[in-house]
């Protein structure tokens, strides 16, 4: 056998599923890897699932090792110790919240995975908020948890912050006592069309009760979390209101914050495979390895739309934690770490920017930091270089430290960041801070976006200046060599056509307010003093209505543009 023509996925059982825990190349070191697992008491099951490719390209599996146990149960139901939480809950609304919830998935897994309840069917259906009220210390357990988190800065007593979320669950449970289930309104898969029933009189925040109670009555029947997920997504395809669609994507979200996402991704053979899947997801990009097809292609299919905000959010954390997760990107092989990590900062970096931003920045650099040979603070300063050098270009390199410039670890290494965006300096050309292999447009935005984010960012002032300015000499220089606007403005074209192209570009945004847009600006006015402007730009629109309208048009952008005719 020869690894080029066969690999050796290296399994491990939880519960009813089998998870890759890595994949090899030879088959002694997987049946070695196989029994190494399998010689720890509390693992359910080891087997190695053997692939190839036929001459034809049909790829085949088959099992040539597998060893079971039945595991004695544990039925005692913990709760999940994060290490950390969002900002604090103060109202009701707040406890009942998209980062309420996320963290109460993350804390009560367990619970929830025990008895297929999303937070939302819990917070929203008496029945259930009982049960976990009294389930054995698991919610105080919890409220202790989030109480300390949220006090260790010192700026309030672990002991009154316990009392206001207690009061908050009381009140919780108050408000969804007082829902009489007969009342509740038939949804029949249309949630927006139930909700205009209520009426106008009805207040907001009574409305969403109302509408998220029934949703959890629904909900509460399908017991699967892909069943859960299915009824949801054909909801949200067909839904019109908008406030309907939110209350759905936050269930959607729920939902995506449980186990069901291995589903969805399928089996994948490394944390990093699993990272680049989930930005992918979060994009709407069908996962190749997908083990529920068609409730997979109808979320993304929402989430390419952009129709799911919170759950398009909630897939972008689960994957900023699994880059902060200490775990190794491609298991039993240290010396891939790097190249793994380039690849998923090849992936989250686009012509436009990062993936999520200051969060995604922060994810990088703190996996970069392990990587280090130094630990903390010269490690993390460090990594920060490392990223910025990793990506593509300078121009991305700028919208990394913006955006890492943002994130918490700017407090300690601000300073660091600065030095880093230094480099970009170096730049003498344009091909030197942008990569080439984009179409000129984006190549534009994307030195824009730069632009943009350095001017926002908290640098310095003196560092803000020099950067954006040096981007703006660099983009006068590009549009110069590139001849853009003689290729706007081409003499042997109609006068009218001419102007639009050049007054359409200077309101692209695709120039930040500097020297080359002052050049296309420059080009506009310099047509607008030709002899007989308007009547040779309406020449050929016979109606006079339509010449009018087009010259309004005209001079209405031209105003937007900040310039006068």
């Amino acid at each position: 056998m020869t690894a080029s023509r066969y690999s050796f996925d290296v399994e491990t059982r939880h519960g009813s599923r089998w998870v890759i825990d890595c994949v090899e190349t030879q088959e002694h070191v997987a049946r070695t890897r196989a029994a190494a697992l399998f010689a720890d008491p509390k693992c359910a099951g080891a087997r190695i699932i053997r692939s190839w490719k036929r001459p034809d390209g049909v790829e085949v599996d088959s099992e040539i090792f597998a060893q079971t146990r039945e595991l004695q149960a544990d039925t005692t139901l913990r709760i999940t110790r994060v290490e950390s939480v969002a900002g604090i809950c103060r109202t009701v609304e707040d406890f009942s919240g998209y980062e309420s919830r996320q963290a109460m998935s993350r804390i009560f897994r367990e619970y929830l995975e025990k008895t297929c309840l999303t937070p939302t069917e819990i917070l929203y259906d008496i029945r259930h908020l009982k049960r976990l009220v009294e389930k054995d210390g698991l919610l105080r357990e919890a409220v202790e948890l989030v109480a300390a988190l949220q006090t260790q800065a010192g700026d309030q007593d672990a002991k009154s912050r316990r009392a206001e979320i207690f009061d908050a669950i009381d009140a919780m449970m108050e408000r969804v006592r007082a829902i009489d289930p007969a009342t509740l309104p038939k949804l029949d898969g249309a949630l927006g069309a139930a909700m205009s029933g209520l009426g106008p009189a009805t207040l907001a925040a009574q409305r969403r009760t109302t509408m998220l109670a029934a949703l959890s009555r629904d909900l509460a029947k399908l017991p699967s979390w892909i069943g859960k997920l299915e009824m949801l997504c054909a909801m949200a395809e067909a839904e019109t209101d908008a406030e309907a669609l939110d209350l759905l994507d936050g269930v959607i979200a729920d939902v995506l914050a449980t186990d069901v996402i291995e589903d969805i991704l399928g089996l994948q053979p490394s944390l990093g495979t699993t990272i680049r899947a989930l930005f992918d997801l979060a994009d709407g990009i069908m996962p190749s390895r997908t083990g529920a097809g068609e409730v997979t292609a109808k979320l993304c299919g929402l989430l390419a739309a952009g129709r799911l905000k919170s759950s398009r959010r909630c897939v972008s954390d689960r994957a900023h934690r699994a880059l902060r997760n200490p775990r190794p990107l491609k298991p039993n092989d240290p010396e891939q770490e790097p190249a793994e990590l380039r690849k998923i900062i090849a992936r989250v970096v686009s012509s436009s920017g990062q993936h999520c931003g200051a969060e995604t920045a922060q994810a990088l650099t703190l996996r970069a930091a392990r990587m280090m040979e130094h630990g903390g603070r010269p490690g993390r300063r460090a990594a920060i270089r490392a990223v910025f050098m990793a990506m593509p270009d300078r121009a991305s390199g700028v919208l990394y430290l913006a955006d890492a410039a943002r994130c918490d670890l700017a407090g300690e290494h601000l300073a660091d960041m600065e030095e880093v965006a230094a480099l970009v300096l170096n730049a003498t050309g344009f091909d030197a801070f942008c990569r080439r292999n984009l179409e000129p447009k984006q190549r534009m935005a994307c030195a824009t976006a730069a632009y943009h984010a350095m001017a926002a960012s908290p640098f310095s002032p003196g560092m803000k200046g020099a950067i954006t300015e040096h981007i703006d000499s660099l983009l006068e220089q590009f549009v110069i060599g590139e001849r853009i606007i003689e290729k706007l403005d081409q003499p042997d074209s109609h006068l009218r056509d001419r102007a639009w192209r050049l007054l359409r570009f200077c309101d692209s945004g695709l120039l930040p307010d500097g020297k080359a847009l002052t050049m296309a600006r420059a080009r506009v006015l310099a047509l607008l003093k030709q002899p007989d402007f308007l009547s040779r730009f309406v020449a050929g629109i016979n109606d006079p209505a339509t010449a009018q309208s087009a010259l309004r048009d005209f001079f209405g952008l031209l105003k937007r543009c900040g310039l006068q005719g």
